[in-house]
């Protein structure tokens, strides 16, 4: 298989959704496995990046998780000697459903609470068996399935997803999905024909909010991702660069913006071109998000916005999504990481850069990063790959495109990207002798996957 081949593949792979959590088993939170790499991962005594570690794990060590931090950026672990400690979920992967593992600190409410056919609850209103139902558009960043009134949260329903009612109490229904999954939904969020099931008042949570994911922190796919950036009014032409030089520089994506591009045997990615060249025209639009030597700490440290174009305290990244409201974002760090961040902090600083873009209703498009002289990046590539996976994002494997190229497509750096001779006017030639280079290679799959969202996602 060519590794356009593989390229193409890779993406089709990520925009995959993910499927509806199971519930929990009999036995508990599933076991986790610790995913390869070249070093150990830190185990810490706390949920941060900054805490004491406590001990070390090698790739491939399967350890129960007993518990998770609410933005799900860490796990509680247990050791082989009974102690518990904390690593960063991105290297971890999972034997199981995410939504099997309770939330630290939070307890379940008793299981009587819950009407059950032996033990039917007195206080349960009437309500005859109902199909037709659905999760209401109002929840928009999808709506929770617990297994319990107020209880643990076991999936994720986008707006729109077809329920039959098995009863009601409290301001709750019980519902069953068409794969069979039944559980718990706030009845504020479910809709009947064209009307809203009438209920009390919504269940809210100590915070305040309903029990509805207001930041859509999980979605379940791209497509929910769009439709909540479309409520909240992105812009469906626009997209954002996110990373460090090798997506900052003049030779990624704005030569298609200069029209200095020749597609070659992939004509049919004019539409992609067409497309995000509308209204402010993304691929000539100035990144606040991407710059020379940043890591993934940088893009989420407000003292390095831009003091021009972003408000006191916001973010680098903030700052990009509230200028550009894009539809979507190409995201790449980890070259400059591997020398400055260990391995769990850039695992939970991505983690972190992910939920606030799902939340901002863009889709992420993470990027393995290409090889670096001197270094092993297969450590940030996993945790790439399995961040992905985890909230059902698109990957672009750029890695894979760049390792079957001369010098593994670097320049003499060792570190960006090579660029034909001729610099700008060829960095974007998709004709034969030129796609040996490292820039031609990243503008080609970028421009792939804008193809793909365009044509899969946004066109519809």
């Amino acid at each position: 298989m060519s590794h356009h081949a593989r390229l193409f593949r890779s993406i089709l792979l990520g925009l995959l959704l993910l499927g509806t959590a199971s519930l929990a088993s009999a036995q508990g939170a599933p076991h986790g496995t610790v995913i390869d790499m070249w070093e150990n991962l830190n185990v810490r005594a706390q949920p941060d990046s900054d805490s004491a570690i406590v001990a070390e794990l090698a790739g491939g060590t399967s350890v129960p998780v007993q518990a998770r931090t609410r933005d799900n950026v860490w796990f509680q672990i247990q050791l082989a000697d009974g102690q518990s400690g904390w690593v960063s979920a991105g290297y971890i992967t999972l034997d199981g459903e995410i939504w099997q593992i309770p939330v630290f600190g939070e307890e379940v409410p008793p299981q009587e609470a819950a009407p059950t056919e032996e033990t039917p609850s007195t206080s349960e209103t009437p309500l005859t068996q109902t199909s037709g139902a659905r999760v209401s558009s109002a929840a928009y960043g999808g709506l929770n399935l617990r297994d319990n009134i107020n209880g643990s949260r076991i999936a994720l329903l986008p707006a729109g997803t077809p329920l039959t009612v098995l009863g009601a109490q409290s301001g709750w229904l019980n519902v069953q999905t068409q794969d069979g999954q039944t559980g718990w939904v706030s009845a504020a969020y479910v809709a009947l024909g064209d009307d809203t099931i009438p209920t009390e008042s919504p269940d809210t949570s100590s915070s305040g909010q309903a029990d509805v994911s207001p930041g859509a922190p999980l979605p379940q796919g791209v497509a929910a991702i769009y439709q909540r950036g479309q409520a909240i009014g992105n812009v469906t032409t626009n997209f954002s660069r996110i990373g460090d030089s090798i997506s900052a520089s003049e030779y990624f994506l704005y030569p298609f913006g200069h029209g200095a591009y020749d597609l070659g045997t992939y004509g049919h990615l004019q539409s992609a071109i067409d497309f995000f060249s509308q209204g402010s025209n993304s691929f000539l639009s100035q990144p606040i998000a991407a710059y020379p030597g940043w890591t993934t700490a940088d893009v989420l440290n407000p003292a390095l916005a831009d003091s021009e174009r972003c408000n006191p305290g916001e973010t680098p990244l903030a700052c990009e999504y509230r200028t550009s409201r894009p539809t979507v974002a190409l995201i790449m760090f980890g070259s400059n990481d591997l020398s400055r961040l260990s391995l769990d902090q850039y695992a939970a600083n991505l983690d972190q850069i992910v939920q606030l873009t799902i939340s901002n209703g863009t889709i992420p498009v993470l990027t393995t990063i290409p090889p670096r002289n001197g270094y092993n990046v297969g450590g940030i590539n996993s945790v790439v790959q399995s961040t992905a996976a985890r909230y059902g994002v698109p990957v672009w494997d750029y890695h894979a495109a760049m390792v079957s190229l001369p010098d593994s497509g670097l320049s003499a750096d060792g570190l960006h990207p090579s660029v034909p001779e001729g610099g700008f006017g060829y960095a974007a030639n998709f004709t034969e002798g030129y796609l040996k280079y490292g820039y031609v290679q990243r503008n080609l799959g970028a421009l792939t996957i804008l193809y793909t969202l365009w044509h899969d996602v946004l066109a519809g």
